[in-house]
Order: structure tokens, then C-alpha cells, then sequence
């Protein structure tokens, strides 16, 4: 044997014993002793413990801390995230269902007569890993553990909203948050419409800001499921066998050592990482946010599962703790920065003492399920603020009593909209003399007023903050300030720009003062209604914290609807009021609840009458009514800032239009866009006004005509201040009457657009849907309680005849419960009607027909059993649990178009001028669109040239493929052309332009994911090439001047990309691959095949000081067979080889290898486009082959340049470069 042999083999049987070595074996890193704990007899324990989603017999976390909290009745118990693996908890028909139920009933069940609080927070694999219908995964668990657990607290935060959500525990204070919200890369509930408090991570981070202030005197605990700091393999630490042997990942018997490419994945965690790595910007952002707020205060503690073993990292004056292996085990690395870490399932203990100690421990299983004390340290002491009621009276009297009686302030509402002549020319007059001119207002006499107003919480929209009062009654009330904040009305990277001073000039156009004379309006209709008063708040002591914000401040107050109020007329002294989430919840749960439509349908209308275009959700309370054995609720409108709302100036006209932000309505005697005033409600609408006909709407806006009088009209605007009068009082009442007079037609008119396509939504029990087909296109539509499969005919949830003359679609979602469809009649023509089923098993039964050749009735549902019956003209569309289509209450999404400008300049054609239309449609179960479509053409000005350029994606079109088309004329266009080969020279005689004239057709079809981060085509094509060399040319240069070619052809590409940034990434990687065949026509002699590849990858050079990005490319395209020059495989330009010109070198054959170095030297935020400036360097080597290069080397470039990023829109790059060619 020789010296190679013996080596080889050596190094094999070094491989096997490493391949089948223990890859997780215990181990545990600690610099501290256990410190035995002080009797917790006066303290308050919190146990936390993550990841416990494995099936029960893997959860030895779990079965440990059930035996040590059994000694703790009143502790507090919670679970981290990841509570049921892989994709959380499904519906009721997934066959995975069972188990998924058995996982997290493992966890509740020893918990089921716990006396403290049992605490769930979702994690990653809780969202469906991320997944398309995460959102909803969280939703359905929460349902279920709070319904097991017998507790609305037990899961937080609620909704799929990324909290924060409070308990305050005595001296300790629990502040739980969704951070795989944050990290979520699709659907995801956002603000006030989907029952959160706020809509992005800045609203978040002001509500976390203000809760740690808030309990800053105490021991604070904030938990969510990512950790801020790991050890683990989240943060790219991964033990050298995987690196050796990674397909022992998949099966532990696959222990074949690929040494190379096994380094691939876990290199790929580690310096890209994808969303649930802490390298990815995505989650480094997230966790830079959060740790900078708990470094303002002292020893709060942040407690995270995520990685599956136990860490404890002291940071700064905060304290991290990692306890995510209640169900599995990964790897974990020792650093001297962790003071304690354990590759062990467990969880941790902490303890706080009434003296403000804080003790952690950690506790991991032995080998007979018993709990082990491996960790015990006190970890810090704080000084614990309590203050007694007595203390509290003490305060209170301290506080100036003082009587603010007649007293009067002198304000001006906002100075800021101030304006010359030239910005009122392009930003209009709007508002401005307005909110500029100073008004006089009544002190709010704060410790008088109802008997005294205590403040209780700080609140507010996007625009205007708010403050909750409360008289000795319990009644609550609102003060609203009248200056608007614009600042999160624009996403963070506009701010203090432009863009952000555009969008705030725009506040402008709101009436300050239009809430005061809604009142006369609403009163005379019946439409509830609160009675603001414009106050001006004093700088008083009472105010608290909040000082600073609202004392000295010019707001509008007034009684907050909220639960019991029965003392004001106004809301029709209900003894109840109720939030739009609660009200669905009620809706869909209870079968005798009910919303008065028709009342609501007048409230809508008389938004149209006073042009409140901003009448989302939130902007509604609901009062309830006792009547007939039902419980009725009813609207209360608030928040009527947008009343009266104006527009005018060159940009402010442009930026309502429709296809820009049309929900801005400009206030006038008639309504421009109808469907732009109802864009604000379009899911309110879409909800609660879908019983009522044509006859309904117009009998209401008759009713509207009736009863508002001229009188009516002039005691509203008699309300606002003297100089809102006289600003434009008369226009005012004109519009009014106006409005008044043509409210049938707007009535007409947005019924005609609502009437398009309805849901018909369920309830949660047993439903029985009935469906008339009628002759004359009528299909008439009932909802009853079902009892023994039959309509229970006393209780009937919705009724309506639709016409097919003003509906399309009738969609019917059944929620849960085991429902009945049946629909009858024979017809000629109809409606189609959807049937989405719910959850359990629905019986369908078919008897309509319709002379047509396509199918009327379409049934959606899962695979699992349900009964069909159909006359074999029902059309059904069964699917696996995880693609069903479920009920979206915020799923409908308007048609969009935009024009641009399509302009274009050569030396040879000059400029050219044209324009073009991108349009997006949406449509039943097409995400993210329908169809996705763009035109644009130009001509030159000098010689006629014409450029067209179409291209089109419709969604699903063919099954699951996607169809799409591209169309390309270019009657001709400029190909610079320099000769076949890698060492040509450039022909000074020539420019080396060719007119080639250009006509190509290519449609196929696409399979994407949803985030279209994925795509995947196959398409067909022709297309026709002439070419038109002028005498400079000759046939060595261009072969077969002036000829002519048909082609078809056929393509495959796809394309993957994962960054950051797309446009600028920072980390990521972008993957691209393609083929495809060409025949030429006529006698044409083109066949060839070609073949092409692009791997792009981004490195955050986290070494140097400056944010720093490396960039690799490399790529390579190849034809084989006979095709024409213009079809060979360039390099040159600002592609793939920089420093020459485009096209410089063709061939057969082309690679490029590019490294960039890309350095952010600058961040300028003042000016008024403010960009990133970054600094750019290269080095690119590239060649081509073309049969005939007997010279093997490549070209070398080499330069630098500046790239700005503008608003992080658009990117502009200069740089400069020599090369060798």
C-alpha cells in the first residue's frame, strides 16, 4: 500500500467515526456557582420556557416544569413562541390537525387550575414558518388556547398584532410582543382595521418607548419569541460536522462527507441568513430598535426562545435570557460574554423579592425526567418606587384646584401652513388662512368641568393625539388636538424630506373647525353623534406626563361612546357601546345579533353630504338595541376631521386623482370620484351594507333630501368660529345644498359599485344558505339558523333579490359549523354564486340550472369529506388544507391605472416623446393581482422612429400558471456592434451602430410564489428582425446586410431572488438561469440553442467601521448552432464588463466575473431629496469565445464611482473605468 492509499484510508476511517459521533450532546458553559435562592415565600415567580411545539413525549421541558411550578400556584407561567411545530395549528379538516391539538394541550393541561397568569406568545413556526396564511395560523391558535385555558389573557399579543401588551403584576410588569411580526415577510395585521394599535414598527416602538417609561420603577420582563443576542445556530454558530456531513440534517444515516459543499448552508446562515437569523438586516434591525430602548432604563430583562437550548448574556445594565429547548435541542458555542449557557432542554426560573432582588435559575431534565437545578444566581437589585393610596391623595392635593371659568386663549391653530405666493400656486391656498389666523377659544376648566376631569391615557390616531378624561361618574371623555402630526403618515425612509413636507402641506385642505357644525346636520336624521367643543387645555399640573404635549394646546372635546351611556341622548342612550372588532366577533358568534344596515346605509350618505371621505373602521363605535328577542347594533360615527375637506393647487389637484391617493376628495357641490370618497370604507362597506337593494339606498337619500332643510344647513355652519365664516361659509352652504339636492344620483351611483360583487357571510354555528334562481336574471339570497338540516325559517340572518342587470358575483362564506347550501331554479341567465366553504363538513345540494355553457355555481372546500349533489352542472374546486381559501374581511382591493411619461433621446433619432398606462386588476382568489399590465409607445420627433413595449401577467389564468405576454416594436432601434471575437478593435472609421428594426411576440406561462420572489417561465416566441447597415459597414463587420428574419422560439428562465434591498442590497442573493431554442422562417438558416446563468452574492463586510457591502457576480451565456450577430453573447457597458462600450465583445461564448465594493459614506437627510451617498469600487474580468480566439485570457477592469439612493426609490450610479481593451 502506498503513502496515498494509507492516507486515504486513514482519512476514511476518520471520517466514519466522526460521521457517527453524537452531534448533540449535553453541554453546558457557566463562570457562576448555584447560589442557593432565598425563600420566595414574598416574591413573585415567572417561569419561562419556549419551543415546546415537538409531539408530547419529546417535551421534557415541559413535563420538568410542570412538577417545579406545582409548588408555585400564583406564579406566572410563560410560553415563549413556537408552541406547535412546523406551521402551527391548522384547520379542522387538516389530517395534521390531531396531533397539533395534542401538541399544545401538552403544554396547557398541567396548567388547566393554575391560580397566577399562563401566558402564550406566538413564535416563527406558530405563523406557518413565515408562510402565506400565517396571519390567520396565529389567529385560529389563539382562539383555541384561550378557549382551553378559559382565559382572554392567555394569549398575547391578540389578533396577530405585534403588542405591546401589559400585565402588571404587582412589583413585576410582563410586556409581551410578536416579534415574528416584525420579521413577517407577508399578509400581516396591521393598525386599527385588523384590531391592533398600531400599523408599523415606528407606531410600535412609541407604545414599547412608552411602557418602559411607564414602569420604569419596576422589575420589567418584556418577552417574545426571537432572542437579541444567541449563541446559537440563529446566529450562524454551526457545529463543524455540519459543515462536514450536511445531509445528516435530513437522515441521520446519510453520512456521506461533502467537506465543501456542506460549508455552503451554514456560511450562507451566517453572513446572509435568511429572516430568522439575527444576521439578516430584517431581524438586526428589530433587535438594535428594541436593545436601544431597554438601554435607557436599568435591569429590564428581555426573555426569548427561538434557539432550542438556554443562555443567560448580562448586557450593559439588561439582562438576556434565551430559554427556547422546552421540546428539542440544537448547538450551542461558550463566549465570554455569556455568563451561563446550556445545550439542555429546560426553562428558566426567575424570582423577585419585595426588596428588588432579581434571581435567575435554570432547570434542565436528568436522565429520569426529574428537574435539575443547573443555573442559580441573583442577577441584580433595583430600587422598587411604590406609592399607597394615601400617598396618591397626598399628590392630589398638592395639585392646584384652579378655576379656568371664563377665561379665553388667543391661538393660532397651526402657523406652519404659512405660505408665499408661489408655494400657494403649486401647493395651494387650501386651509391656510385658516389654520393660521388666530382664534379665540374657552379654557377647558379641567377641575370643574362634569365635576372634575382626571386624565387616564394617552391616545391618537396617525395625525392627532388624544388624552382620555374621566368625571367622578366614570364617564369618559376625549380631548383631540386640532394640529395635525403628519410624521407617520409617510413611510420612515421619506421622512424629513420632501416628501414628508408635501404630505404635511397637504393637512392644509382639513377644515379645522369642521367637526363643530356636524352636530345640526346629524341631529334632525337621527344619526347618533357626539357635541365637540373646540377648548383650549391649560397648562395644568393634572395633565401629569402628558404636559408637555397637551398643556397650552388648542383641541377639540368631547364625550368618548364607550360601554354604558345610557345618560346621553345623543348615542340614543344605549346601555352599551361597542369597537368594530368586538362587533364581528359578536356578528359571526351570536345568531340573534344583527346590524341595522339601513341605518347605516343613511349614515353613509350623510358622509357623502358632508364629504367625510376617512371612515375606515376605527372610526365607528356601535350601540346596542334590545328589539323583537334580537340584539341590534347601531353606528356611531366619531373623528369627523375630514368633513368639508378642499384641494387646490397645481400638485394637490394631481395627487387625488385617481390613480394616486383618490380616497383625498375635494369638498364641492358634486362628488369628482365616487369610488375614491368610499376608498377609506370599502371594507366597512363591503361588510355591513350588503342586504340592501337599489330601492333601499334611494329610499334613504330621499329621506336625506326630506328632512335637511335650508334652516338645518345654516344653523351648521352658524356653529363654526366668526372667521370660518367669513372664510368661505357661503361656499360651504351652497355645497351643502348641492350635496342635498343630487344625493339619488350619488346614491345610484356608489350602489351600482358596491353591487358588483357581494359577500354573503355566515355565522360560526350551522348555517343554511338558500339560493333562488328567478327568471329575469334574479337570484334571490337567504341566510337561516339550521335545525336538522332543515332552515329554521324564525331566524334568518340575511335576505336580498339580486339583479343580474348590477351583480356579478355573489360570493357565499360559510365560517365554521356544518353547513347547507341549496340552490334551485331553472333559468336562462344568472348571477355566479361562490360557495367558499367553512372548516367542517358542508352539504351542498344543486338543482339550478342556467341555459349557458358556463358553469354558475362554483363550490370551493377542501379535500376532506363533504356531500355533494349537483345536477352535474356545479363546478368544484377542492383543495389541500393549507391552500383553502378562507373568509378575508379585508381581501378586496380596488382596480388601479397610472399614466407616465414615456420619453427617450439617441444621437441618430433625437428625442422622443410618448406616453404609456400600467393598470393592475384584482379579482376572487388572484394574488397578488389579477392581472398586471403596462403599454407605452414613443416616436421620435426627428425621424419618425417608433418604439412599443407591452407586457401582461395574469394570475393563475391556466390553473396554477400564471399567463403572461410581451410585445417589443422597435421600427428600429440602435445595436452597437464592434465584430465577432475577444480581440477585436474598434473600427474608428465607424461609430458601430446598427439599425436593426425589431418586431417580437412573446407570451407563456410563469409559476411564482406569492411574494414573487420566485419565478419561474416558459414562454413562446416570434419575432422579426431586419437589418438596415448603412455603406460604412461591410459583411465582415456586419454579415447579411440589409436581410430580413422570422423566427420562433422558445424560452425557460428562472429567477430567485432573497435580499434586503433588492435594488441595493446590503446581504442577499439573487440566482438566475435560462434556455431556449430559435428556428428561423422562410428559408431562414437561424437554429440554435442558448444557455445563460447569473449568480449574484451580497456580503455585509461587518469588520470595517463604515456600513460596507461586498458583491460577487459571475455569469456566463453560450449558443450552439447557427444564428445571426445581433443574437451572440455581448459583454461591455455598465453590465457585465465595465471600462468599454456596450456590446464591446460577442461571441459564441461569454463569462464575466464582478467584484464590487460598495461603502455608505454619507447619509444626507436635510436637503430636499435626501439620498444615501455610497462609494463604489470594481474589478470585473470577462471574455468571450467565438471559435476562432486561439489567445486565452481575459479582459480586466477596474474603477470607481458614486452611487446615490434617492428616498430609497431610485438609485443613480456614475462611476469611471479603464480596462485593457
Amino acid at each position: 500500500m502506498n503513502t496515498t492509499s494509507r492516507y486515504l484510508t486513514l482519512l476514511g476511517i476518520s471520517l466514519s467515526i466522526l460521521a457517527y459521533a453524537p452531534m448533540g450532546a449535553q453541554k453546558q458553559f457557566s463562570d457562576r456557582e448555584l447560589v442557593p435562592r432565598p425563600p420566595a415565600d414574598s416574591a413573585h415567580v415567572v417561569y419561562l420556557i419556549g419551543d415546546c411545539g415537538t409531539p408530547p413525549e419529546k417535551q421534557t421541558g415541559v413535563d420538568i416544569l410542570a412538577k417545579v411550578a406545582k409548588k408555585d400556584p400564583e406564579a406566572t407561567v410563560v410560553f415563549l413562541g413556537d408552541n406547535i411545530y412546523p406551521t402551527g395549528l391548522h384547520s379542522k379538516q387538516s389530517p395534521t390537525r390531531k396531533l397539533e391539538e395534542e401538541i399544545i394541550e401538552y403544554q396547557m393541561r398541567p396548567f388547566l387550575d393554575h391560580e397566577g397568569l399562563v401566558l402564550f406568545i406566538p413564535g416563527n413556526h406558530d405563523w406557518e414558518q413565515g408562510g402565506r396564511y400565517g396571519n390567520k395560523m396565529v389567529e385560529r391558535q389563539q382562539e383555541y388556547v384561550e378557549e382551553f385555558l378559559g382565559s382572554d389573557d392567555a394569549f398575547e399579543p391578540d389578533n396577530g398584532c405585534p403588542g405591546p401588551e401589559v400585565f402588571e403584576l404587582g412589583d413585576v410588569v410582563i410586556i409581551a410582543i410578536d416579534t415574528q411580526w416584525w420579521i413577517h415577510d407577508n399578509v400581516r395585521s396591521e393598525g386599527v382595521p385588523d384590531g391592533c394599535d398600531v400599523a408599523d414598527e415606528d407606531g410600535f416602538m412609541l407604545l414599547f418607548n412608552d411602557e418602559l417609561k411607564k414602569h420604569r420603577d419596576k422589575h420589567v420582563i418584556v418577552v417574545g419569541h426571537h432572542p437579541l443576542r444567541s449563541n446559537g445556530t440563529h446566529s450562524g454558530r454551526y457545529p463543524w460536522q455540519d459543515h462536514i456531513f450536511p445531509l445528516k440534517k435530513l437522515n441521520k444515516n446519510l453520512a456521506i462527507p461533502l467537506p465543501i459543499i456542506g460549508s455552503i448552508y451554514p456560511l450562507y446562515r451566517k453572513f446572509l441568513g435568511d429572516r430568522q437569523d439575527i444576521p439578516h438586516p430584517v431581524y438586526q434591525n428589530m433587535a438594535n430598535r428594541l436593545l436601544s430602548s431597554m438601554g435607557e432604563y436599568e435591569n429590564v430583562t428581555y426573555a426569548a426562545g427561538h434557539e432550542h437550548n438556554l443562555q443567560y448574556f448580562p448586557n450593559d445594565s439588561n439582562h438576556l435570557i434565551v430559554s427556547g429547548s422546552g421540546g428539542k435541542v440544537t448547538h450551542l458555542i461558550n463566549s465570554a460574554d455569556m455568563a451561563f449557557g446550556a445545550q439542555r432542554k429546560g426553562f428558566a426560573r426567575m424570582t423577585f423579592y419585595a426588596d428588588g432582588r432579581a434571581w435567575l435559575e435554570f432547570f434542565a431534565p436528568t436522565e429520569e425526567k426529574e428537574p435539575e437545578l443547573i443555573f442559580s444566581s441573583m442577577i441584580y437589585q433595583k430600587e422598587i418606587i411604590r406609592v399607597d393610596e394615601e400617598e396618591i391623595a397626598e399628590i392630589d392635593e398638592e395639585i392646584p384646584d384652579i378655576d379656568y371659568s371664563g377665561k379665553t386663549a388667543l391661538v393660532v391653530p397651526d402657523s406652519g401652513f404659512a405660505a408665499s405666493g408661489f408655494k400657494r400656486f403649486w401647493m395651494g391656498d387650501l386651509y391656510r388662512d385658516l389654520w393660521t389666523t388666530p382664534i379665540e377659544a374657552p379654557y377647558l376648566n379641567i377641575h370643574h368641568r362634569y365635576g372634575g376631569l382626571l386624565p387616564t391615557e394617552k391616545g391618537g390616531g396617525k395625525q392627532t393625539q388624544s388624552l382620555r378624561l374621566e368625571d367622578p361618574a366614570g364617564n369618559e371623555y376625549v380631548v383631540r388636538t386640532v394640529q395635525k402630526n403628519t410624521r407617520f403618515l409617510v413611510e420612515s425612509s421619506l421622512r424629513n424630506s420632501i416628501v414628508e413636507q408635501l404630505v404635511a402641506d397637504g393637512v392644509a385642505g382639513s377644515h379645522p373647525y369642521a367637526a363643530i357644525a356636524v352636530p345640526p346636520l346629524a341631529r334632525p336624521l337621527g344619526i347618533f353623534h357626539t357635541d365637540p367643543e373646540l377648548v383650549y387645555v391649560p397648562d395644568d399640573p393634572i395633565l401629569g406626563e402628558v404636559r408637555p404635549i397637551f398643556g397650552n394646546t388648542l383641541c377639540l372635546f368631547e364625550v368618548r361612546p364607550d360601554d354604558d351611556m345610557s345618560r346621553f341622548d345623543e348615542v340614543g342612550n344605549t346601555r352599551e357601546v361597542i369597537g368594530y372588532d368586538d362587533l364581528i366577533e359578536e356578528v359571526q358568534e351570536e345568531k340573534e345579533v344583527r346590524v341595522d344596515q339601513q341605518f347605516t346605509l343613511r349614515n353613509r350618505l350623510f358622509d357623502f353630504l358632508i364629504g367625510d371621505w376617512d371612515r375606515h373602521d376605527d372610526q365607528w363605535k356601535w350601540a346596542l338595541f334590545k328589539e323583537d328577542g334580537l340584539e341590534v347594533y347601531r353606528p356611531i360615527p366619531r373623528d369627523r376631521d375630514q368633513a368639508f375637506f378642499f384641494v387646490d393647487g397645481v400638485i394637490t389637484k394631481l395627487t387625488n386623482r385617481k390613480w394616486m391617493v383618490r380616497a383625498l376628495q375635494e369638498y364641492g357641490p358634486d362628488i369628482r370620484d365616487i369610488q375614491g370618497m368610499g376608498f377609506s370604507s370599502r371594507y366597512f362597506d363591503r361588510s355591513w351594507l350588503t342586504a340592501l337593494d337599489r330601492e333601499d339606498w334611494i329610499e334613504e337619500a330621499q329621506y336625506i333630501q326630506e328632512t335637511i332643510t335650508d334652516e338645518h344647513i345654516e344653523e351648521a355652519i352658524a356653529q363654526l368660529p366668526e372667521v370660518a365664516q367669513e372664510f368661505n361659509g357661503e361656499f360651504l352652504k351652497n355645497s351643502l345644498r348641492s350635496r342635498r339636492d343630487n344625493m339619488v344620483k350619488f346614491a345610484n351611483k356608489y350602489y351600482k359599485y358596491l353591487a358588483q360583487d357581494v359577500d354573503v357571510v355566515g355565522k360560526t354555528g350551522q348555517d343554511y344558505f338558500e339560493v333562488i334562481r328567478k327568471d329575469g336574471g334574479l337570484v334571490e339570497v337567504n341566510v337561516y339558523d339550521q335545525e336538522d338540516d332543515l332552515p329554521n325559517t324564525d331566524m334568518r340572518y340575511y335576505h336580498r333579490v339580486f339583479n343580474s342587470r348590477e351583480t356579478k358575483e355573489i360570493r357565499l362564506y360559510g365560517l365554521e359549523g356544518k353547513d347547507i347550501y341549496k340552490l334551485t331554479g331553472d333559468v336562462d341567465k344568472s348571477i355566479l354564486v361562490r360557495i367558499i366553504a367553512g372548516e367542517d363538513e358542508d352539504t351542498v345540494i344543486d338543482s339550478s340550472s342556467v341555459s349557458s355553457w358556463c358553469a354558475h355555481t362554483r363550490y370551493y372546500d377542501s379535500l376532506d369529506s363533504n356531500k355533494v349533489i349537483s345536477n352535474g352542472k356545479l363546478k368544484t374546486d377542492l383543495r389541500p388544507e393549507d391552500e383553502v381559501i378562507e373568509y378575508n374581511r379585508r381581501g378586496y382591493e380596488m382596480n388601479t391605472f397610472l399614466p407616465l411619461p414615456y420619453l427617450g433621446y439617441n444621437p441618430d433619432d433625437r428625442f422622443f416623446i410618448g406616453a404609456g398606462i400600467t393598470w393592475q386588476t384584482h379579482g376572487f382568489d388572484k394574488e397578488p393581482f389579477k392581472s398586471d399590465q403596462s403599454v407605452k409607445g414613443n416616436i421620435s420627433t426627428f425621424t419618425g422612429a417608433v418604439n412599443f413595449d407591452y407586457s401582461g401577467q395574469f394570475v393563475d389564468a391556466l390553473g396554477n400558471f400564471d399567463f403572461i405576454a410581451d410585445a417589443r416594436v422597435n421600427l428600429p432601434f440602435i445595436f452597437r456592434y464592434n465584430g465577432q471575437g475577444n480581440t477585436t478593435d474598434v473600427d474608428e472609421r465607424i461609430d458601430g451602430e446598427v439599425r436593426l428594426d425589431r418586431v417580437e411576440i412573446e407570451p407563456g406561462i410563469a409559476l411564482s410564489n406569492f411574494t414573487q420572489a420566485s419565478i419561474a417561465k416558459l414562454s413562446l416566441y416570434s419575432a422579426y428582425y431586419q437589418v438596415d447597415a448603412d455603406d460604412r459597414f461591410n459583411d465582415l463587420i456586419v454579415p447579411i446586410q440589409n436581410s430580413e428574419d422570422y423566427m420562433i422560439g422558445a424560452r425557460f428562465n428562472y429567477q430567485y431572488e432573497n435580499g434586503d434591498d433588492l435594488s441595493d442590497p446590503h446581504r442577499g442573493i439573487r440566482f438566475k438561469v435560462g434556455a431556449g431554442y430559435t428556428n428561423g422562417l422562410e428559408g431562414s438558416d437561424i437554429s440554435f440553442y442558448d444557455l445563460s446563468s447569473e449568480l449574484s452574492l451580497f456580503f455585509p463586510m461587518k469588520f470595517i467601521p463604515l456600513r460596507t457591502t461586498l458583491g460577487l457576480r459571475s455569469g456566463f451565456a453560450h449558443n450552439d448552432g447557427d444564428y445571426r450577430f445581433y443574437q451572440a453573447n455581448f459583454i461591455g457597458g455598465q453590465e457585465e464588463f465595465r471600462g468599454v462600450r456596450r456590446n464591446r465583445f460577442g461571441g459564441k461564448t461569454s463569462q464575466y466575473n464582478n467584484i464590487e465594493l460598495r461603502t455608505l459614506v454619507a447619509n444626507v437627510g436635510r436637503w430636499t431629496f435626501p439620498f444615501d451617498l455610497t462609494v463604489v469600487g470594481h474589478y470585473d474580468i470577462a471574455r468571450t469565445w467565438d471559435g476562432s480566439d486561439f489567445k486565452d485570457f481575459y479582459h480586466t477592469s477596474y474603477g470607481g464611482g458614486l452611487s446615490f439612493n434617492i428616498l430609497s426609490y431610485i438609485r443613480l450610479t456614475t462611476t469611471y473605468s479603464r480596462s485593457d481593451a
